[in-house]
């Protein structure tokens, strides 16, 4: 069945579509996670995706595709009638049979229980009216649903193919609503109406057009739920857009419980308008999010009665807190929480401001007189507070610190962090590491420390919002990857001795979490993307909702990426995958990521409840905590527990798991023949050229400025759109070579932009692959000299040398003979040959002595202490060289709309890089070229003899 995606964006429910749709495609072995009773007849699928800007490139992506049938997951355009008449056309709606209009899951939070016929009287009599909204209880909804249906001429009206409910929770915004429950269950009607659309057409009576849009639905898909539940959702309405200044929250008005609420209905799109934070009365607006009810006492010295209702009270982490009316049911809660903010748009550059932290908004937009003589207010203790014997408050970092369920005693530290839409700001990354180290110091019995994120989301990476709003975007931009950087770097624990002199400042004379015993578990309860995944990879077991959402990339936004992603990405899935995954940018879910090698377990089922899963991991990790040596098969975590040793001596299968698993981490290290820290420094020197460099940092400011205006985009990435990739050309800028050139720089200078030192030893220290690293000028020439293999009691030298100044001054001159010839004009195989050796290190000559034998082997795991002049980590040497990127190329077909012939499998086509073959000859593309050998591609340094480095002084 071929499938086209119509989408306005590829956002968080139209991304676990697609991760879903992918484990029912052809190439896959795996299921989905739900009943094979949903899911029957439609294990062939394909998809391919496009934006619908415009009428005329969504008739032309028709056109392309003819497919079987069009999904609207994601849709704020109509459907043409030139489509919808002739093909199959689903559309998802947020919300059951019966209700329609654009802001559906708005009005249900809001508290329209549809008894008011007119839309303008459930605002009024029911939304805004706080003692209904205090003595309505019973009325207000507590579920809601999705509904998959046929499109038709008027909006949300067509015939019904599925639906589904689910329970609303209390206190829940717009977008965790939408991101959970609401994807959950559209993600289940559409394989449900995928399959009844495939019964129907091998009953139907129509032919040459199986897939025909006059097909009809079962007639009880409009009366019981995909899981066979009755619908109980009553006085579904039709109701109008709800905008952002209908919403009148008002302090005055309402108590802290319905304000809250009327927030979270806008929230993270489109706010709550409001004018009374301006006390002047000069109509200053902001729109407000994240919203907390506080209704404990304020610290010594002040008490709620000096404050007027309206009036900022105290901050906290950027967040101010707001007096709001009394209410006899609920007198304790005395004021909220805002946590963000934002201006209007300006009516003259129509530039969608930044949300921000609500100090930092009110700062922007003239308000910061408001602020003057209030305090912050600091919770005193990292353990939870907000809902902890009835207490209401906002906290953004809280610990668990619970006994492990072991003889041996030990306690786990959770780590909860629930930073707004998952971005992780310069002051946020401070404060986090700030609870670790504190909880991690104070208490010696600590055994593993899991990372929990939130059930909002695990963590996105450096906050862009922030970046933008800040006055050099470029040093905050630095000051962010910094601060997370530090984070990774202190959950990573290197103990080999070199990182005790070379590590970041702040870990040095620190005892790091490996020398202190501790394991480290991530737990990603939900989406997770970019530096913000790689905060969770870094850890020693990567535990995964089955819900969740994963995005292992930066280049969408024009960075490079940090985080140290370069170390325990290319361990964790190997050098090819890791590449691949960074280049192609799509979305991947946690079954796929678990075949990769990023996460060891997925947590639950697609049908799993956040309750569920956070049981399950805590399940998991008790587990964990008792379990035996012998049991360690059970438990797969990060790649140096099956090739590392821990010593002569054999380990007692009664042995404690965890502590065996930090021995085994510690072996590791002590193999390694550079510090971790070397891998930040490599990153953050490509991060520098993103954020300064005069070609690739208007890249970054362009693409951030877009992301945080919310900028439509000009066309769909070809990543996207499989139906419009033709050849080589069908590739987005980003999965090109060309994107990560940076014309006339030279190897450290790029630190002195910032106004930073060059690290210690980079500059002495060969850059890890180069691949995805542009030429420089002043590489250092290294001889890695002989690497050691004992086999079968015989000795094997492998003998390299890397390439020389003037070889790179030769290759400088031949590229720059024709500078403006793009890779567009280019064959194939010489495209990607020029790239390559513009940006790798080559080898002059890679041969092998053997005691008279010939050949080539691999090189060892580990090379002892004192063999050969040059040392390297414990990695296989056959992992060093890449393989060929394939790119999917579409065969066309004959077969026409709504035919249920098999679609034409994808086809692989190496496209812009080389086949590289181990000895005397070098293959691309399929042609060899004698006496050259394959560039090192292995990301990693090597280290530089001392007499070389006082040579190169």
């Amino acid at each position: 069945m071929r499938l086209l995606l119509l989408l306005t964006s590829h956002n968080s429910l139209s991304q676990r579509l697609t991760t879903l749709l992918d484990e029912l495609s052809p190439n896959k072995t795996k299921g989905p996670s739900y009943d094979r009773s949903f899911t029957n007849g439609i294990s062939n699928l394909t998809y391919t995706i496009e934006y619908a800007l415009n009428e005329e490139l969504m008739l032309r992506a028709v056109e392309r595709v003819k497919p079987d049938v069009i999904i609207g997951a994601f849709l704020t355009k109509k459907v043409p009638r030139s489509i919808w008449s002739k093909y199959m056309t689903l559309i998802l709606h947020p919300g059951p049979p019966g209700d329609a209009g654009p802001s559906a899951i708005d009005w249900a939070l809001m508290g329209d229980s549809g008894a008011f016929e007119d839309a303008s009287q459930a605002l009024d009599k029911e939304c805004l009216d706080s003692d209904a909204f205090a003595s309505n209880g019973s009325k207000k909804r507590t579920k809601w649903g999705v509904t998959c249906l046929q499109a038709e001429e008027e909006f949300d009206q067509g015939p019904i193919w599925a639906f589904e409910t689910f329970d609303i929770p209390s206190e829940i915004t717009k977008s965790t609503l939408y991101r959970g429950p609401v994807t959950q269950a559209a993600c289940l009607c559409i394989i449900a109406a995928l399959s009844r659309i495939h019964q129907a057409a091998l009953t139907s009576k129509y032919e040459g057009a199986t897939y025909t849009p006059e097909l009809l639905p079962p007639q009880t898909s409009a009366l019981i739920t995909v899981t066979g539940k009755p619908n109980e959702i009553e006085n579904p309405r039709h109701r109008p857009l709800l905008k952002p200044c209908q919403r009148a929250a008002d302090p005055k008005i309402h108590t802290a419980s319905h304000l809250a609420a009327i927030i979270r209905a806008g929230d993270s799109q489109p706010g709550v308008q409001v004018t009374w934070l301006d006390y002047d009365n000069n109509k200053k607006s902001l729109f407000l999010y994240g919203a907390w009810v506080e209704n404990g006492d304020l610290p010594a010295q002040q008490s709620w009665d000096q404050y007027q209702i309206g009036q900022i009270v105290a901050t906290r982490e950027g967040a101010i807190l707001i007096k709001t009316r009394l209410d006899g049911n609920a007198a304790t809660e005395r004021g909220v929480w805002i946590t963000h903010a934002r201006s209007p748009m300006s009516k003259e550059t129509k530039v969608l401001p930044a949300k921000l932290p609500a100090v930092d908004a009110m700062l922007r937009a003239g308000l910061g007189k408001h602020l003057e003589g209030v305090s912050e207010w600091p919770l005193s203790t990292w353990n939870k507070v907000d809902g902890v014997q009835g207490r209401k408050t906002w906290q953004q970092v809280w610990v668990e610190n619970v006994p492990l369920d072991s003889p041996e005693g030990g306690r786990v530290l959770y780590v909860h962090f629930d930073f707004y839409n998952g971005a992780c700001s310069t002051q946020q990354c401070e404060l986090l590491l700030k609870v670790i180290i504190d909880s991690v110091e104070s208490d010696a019995e600590i055994r593993i420390l899991c990372l929990m994120g939130s059930r909002n989301y695990f963590s996105n990476g450096i906050a862009l919002n922030v970046i933008e709003a800040s006055a050099d975007p470029a040093k905050e931009s630095w000051k962010n990857i910094n601060a997370i950087d530090d984070v990774v770097e202190y959950i990573l624990g290197d103990s080999s001795p070199l990182a005790q002199t070379r590590s970041t400042a702040f870990m040095r004379n620190r005892k790091t979490l490996t020398d202190r015993g501790i394991l480290t578990i991530s737990a990603i309860q939900s989406n997770a993307a970019a530096g913000g995944l790689a905060l969770a990879t870094c850890c020693d077991i990567v535990l995964c909702s089955a819900n969740a959402v994963l995005n292992p990339h930066y280049r969408s936004v024009g960075l490079f990426g940090s985080e140290f992603h370069r170390y325990h990405w290319v361990q964790r899935a190997g050098l090819e995958v890791a590449d691949e995954m960074m280049r192609k940018m799509l979305p991947i879910g946690p079954e796929q990521a678990k075949d990769m090698g990023l996460v060891d377990k997925v947590i639950g089922t697609r049908m799993s409840s956040p309750e569920e899963v956070e049981m399950g991991i805590k399940a998991y990790v008790s587990q964990l905590g008792r379990a035996r040596v012998g049991e360690r098969s059970c438990f797969k975590t990060f790649p140096w527990r099956s090739n590392a040793s821990s010593g002569s001596q054999a380990v007692s299968p009664v042995a404690l798991l965890i502590e065996h698993l930090v021995q085994l981490k510690k072996a590791h290290h002590a193999q390694l023949e550079f510090p971790l820290v070397h891998y930040r420094n490599e990153e953050l020197s490509q991060m520098l050229l993103d954020f300064y460099h005069p070609t690739r940092s208007p890249r970054y400011h362009d693409r951030r400025r877009a992301f945080v205006g919310k900028h439509l985009p000009k066309a769909t990435p070809l990543r996207f759109a499989e139906h419009n990739r033709e050849g080589e050309e069908g590739l987005d800028i980003e999965e090109r070579d060309v994107f990560d050139d940076a014309p006339g720089w030279t190897r450290g200078e790029e630190w002195r932009w910032a106004g930073e030192m060059v690290p210690e030893g980079f500059l002495n220290a060969r850059p890890f692959d180069p691949k995805l690293l542009v030429k420089h000028d002043n590489v250092p020439q290294v001889d890695l000299g002989h690497l050691i293999q004992t086999k079968e009691g015989q000795e094997k030298i492998h003998k390299v040398k890397i390439a020389t100044p003037d070889d790179f001054a030769v290759r400088e001159s031949q590229s720059q003979s024709n500078p403006s010839e793009s890779d567009h004009g280019k064959s194939s195989t010489d495209s990607s040959r020029s790239q390559l050796h513009e940006k790798t290190v080559h080898l002059n000559q890679l041969t092998r002595q053997t005691r008279g034998q010939g050949g080539i082997l691999n090189a060892p795991r580990t090379i002892p202490t004192g063999q050969g002049e040059a040392k390297r980590s414990s990695v296989d040497f056959k992992a060093t060289f890449r393989k060929a990127i394939s790119m999917a190329t579409r065969t066309k077909t004959s077969t026409g709309p709504g035919q249920l012939e098999k679609k034409a499998m994808i086809t692989n086509q190496a496209v812009n890089q080389p086949r590289l073959s181990i000895g005397g000859n070098y293959k691309v593309s399929g042609k060899e070229r004698e006496g050259e050998a394959p560039p090192i591609l292995f990301p990693c340094y090597y280290s530089v003899p001392e007499d070389q480095q006082q040579q190169q002084r």
